[in-house]
């Protein structure tokens, strides 16, 4: 395989091309640098040195999301697989609905009423059902029930 710098003609992938410019920053760095022993004290060539390391710090960031993306993207392939696989076992119904005919598979526990507590039910608890009440009703109810609150 020929490299970027012995053949122009030959297109780049994506992994190529970044790391290509990678070591051309590195490069130029290393240059400007006279290998790390001088730091630029021109302004031009200062800013010329900042934006390839700029250029080198954005690149392994983007790589780094690209690699987290990647993850993302797997775990959500495997989660979309896994409820492929259950809906089929379900034989494409909703697992969530049940029919009139359907029996129901859990079992339903049994509370030992010792366990309890003494406990006393106020009016109106046990009512099963809708309470048709007037607003008027209501106020007076609630009034009451302030009232016994300030006595207490």
């Amino acid at each position: 395989m020929s490299t970027p710098e012995e053949n122009f003609d030959v297109p780049l992938d994506y992994e190529e091309t970044l790391h290509y410019g990678q070591r051309m920053r590195r490069k130029l760095v290393h240059h400007m640098t006279q290998g790390g022993e001088k730091m630029p004290t021109d302004t031009k060539e200062a800013n010329v040195m900042l934006k390839a390391l700029d250029g080198m710090d954005k690149s392994a960031l983007e790589r780094k999301k690209n690699s987290i993306d990647q993850g993302n993207a797997d775990t959500s392939r495997v989660v979309a697989e896994s409820m492929r696989e259950f809906i089929q076992g379900q034989k494409n119904r909703n697992p969530f609905e049940r029919g009139a005919g359907d029996l129901f598979d859990g079992s339903i526990p049994i509370l030992d009423q010792f366990q309890l507590g003494e406990y006393e039910t106020v009016p109106g608890e046990t009512e099963i059902g809708v309470v048709v009440e007037k607003s008027g009703d209501f106020m007076k109810r609630m009034e009451a029930t302030r009232d016994e609150e300030k006595e207490e």
